[in-house]
């Protein structure tokens, strides 16, 4: 992901942070564009793949800088909400250095699956922190979650990064990783732990640690991940919380992959909706 383009500067904040700083100035056409992109990326994704959304997005807006949150299953398995708190001070420090706390949103969130969500939600708990107040004014893409605490997803999703292996390599890596699974979920039911699940599920909807215009949730019928009854179980939780949601249900596609199968224009379309309704909406 340190591969730079001719309108940005990219800098690499830590392992799991780039910061994809712009250097064009804003058109002079009186409309507004997000001054800070973030993407909290799903658990172990692809530069290929996080190179597709960073090219959509500076097309979109050129002159926006943007920043990339990845996330791992260390986050899930052995990280605390402290120790996720600490990873992301390097994203907390960008955000404060790119928003000016107005009353007007500078900031557009793209969160994907339940390992982009685990990391957001720690990343309005350490600005929270850090800054004394909530995470600033700013719009919500939420792309195929969150999704419930259970075991056979969480444990496909763990697996996805070895499933292309051929089939004598998977099934010892498939059989450790469902016994190691299987005891931290023991571990966390016997000592009635909040799971990872439970917090990021929290985290994205907590009206004391985000100020949030408006969100939208795309997600599909076909997701074998995160389930479309968990995100609209989300969704109806939201709006009972005060938030301004909007719903974009796709047709077919699979987990983070509604942008393919011809509908990158939709997709597309949806997002610069959400930021030109956002832009409608004061603190």
């Amino acid at each position: 992901m340190s591969e730079s383009t001719p309108s940005r500067e990219t800098h690499q904040l830590d392992a799991y942070t780039y910061l994809y700083k712009s250097i064009q100035q804003p058109e002079q056409t009186g409309e507004t564009t997000p001054k800070l992109i973030i993407l909290c990326t799903w658990m172990l994704a692809e530069p290929r793949h996080i190179a597709k959304y960073l090219k959509g997005y500076q097309a979109l807006y050129p002159s926006a800088s943007i920043l990339t949150v990845q996330s791992s299953p260390l986050d899930f398995l052995y990280r605390g909400r402290k120790a996720l708190e600490k990873c992301l001070q390097p994203a907390v420090l960008s955000v404060r250095s790119a928003s000016a706390q107005t009353s007007e949103p500078e900031i557009l969130l793209h969160v994907f699956s339940n390992g982009g969500s685990l990391r957001a939600a720690a990343l309005f708990r350490s600005y929270h922190k850090t800054a004394g107040h909530p995470f600033p004014l700013h719009c919500t893409v939420l792309d195929s979650c969150p999704g419930h605490a259970q075991f056979h997803l969480a444990a496909q999703v763990l697996f996805l990064p070895w499933q292309g292996q051929p089939y004598y390599k998977r099934l010892p890596i498939a059989a450790l990783l469902y016994m190691a699974f299987g005891l931290w979920w023991i571990v966390l039911l016997a000592l009635r732990l909040e799971s990872p699940f439970e917090t990021l599920w929290q985290g994205l909807s907590n009206p004391g640690e985000v100020k949030e215009t408006k969100r939208v949730y795309i997600y599909s019928d076909a997701d074998e991940m995160v389930p479309w009854h968990h995100i609209e179980d989300h969704a109806v939780e939201a709006k009972e919380k005060g938030f301004d949601v909007e719903m974009e249900r796709f047709e077919g596609t699979g987990h983070v992959g509604h942008i393919r199968s011809g509908n990158g224009e939709r997709y597309w379309g949806i997002v610069d909706k959400l930021w030109r309704q956002n832009l409608e909406v004061k603190s």
